[in-house]
């Protein structure tokens, strides 16, 4: 029988609280603390990417080398799969990526990013220059957008 989440939380809050606190613990030192919530930042978070990588915004729209456009792409779909849903990246969650993320992803760069964003977090649990740079453009795009990592 499926039980609700809230449920399990408020018996595990009330009955168990270290093993609560301990797993918030975890989450919080795993999790970013802001999220993005507006899929209309996707245009602008581009062009911050693009400035932050020093990558052409038109190179990543458009056909260019295929291995540094494909990378470039990879990355920034990590870069944005951190800011809108981390609990995906971090493989916390089982769930699909959220499907208005991949549709704005894919009018932004002109290309079908279904497949590729699900190869991101593979990439970004299994490659360590990967992840330091996505970990690195994250940290400096919420630094752009003034929002704290100690919110």
């Amino acid at each position: 029988m499926e039980r609700a989440p809230e449920l399990t939380l408020h018996i595990l809050h009330k009955e168990h609280p270290q093993i609560a606190k301990a797993i918030s613990d975890r989450l919080d030192s795993l999790l970013p603390s802001y999220v993005f919530t507006d899929m209309e930042q996707v245009p602008e978070l581009l062009e911050s990417f693009c400035r932050i990588r020093g990558v052409d915004v038109q190179l990543m729209k458009g056909e260019g080398p295929r291995p540094i456009v494909a990378r470039h792409r990879r990355e920034f779909m990590a870069v944005l799969l951190l800011c809108y849903q981390p609990e995906k990246m971090y493989g916390l969650t089982s769930g699909i990526i959220k499907s208005r993320l991949v549709l704005h992803i894919s009018r932004v760069l002109g290309c079908s990013a279904k497949n590729i964003m699900k190869e991101v977090p593979f990439h970004f649990k299994v490659y360590q220059d990967f992840r330091n740079a996505v970990l690195s453009v994250h940290d400096k795009l919420l630094e752009l957008y003034q929002v704290s990592q100690s919110a």
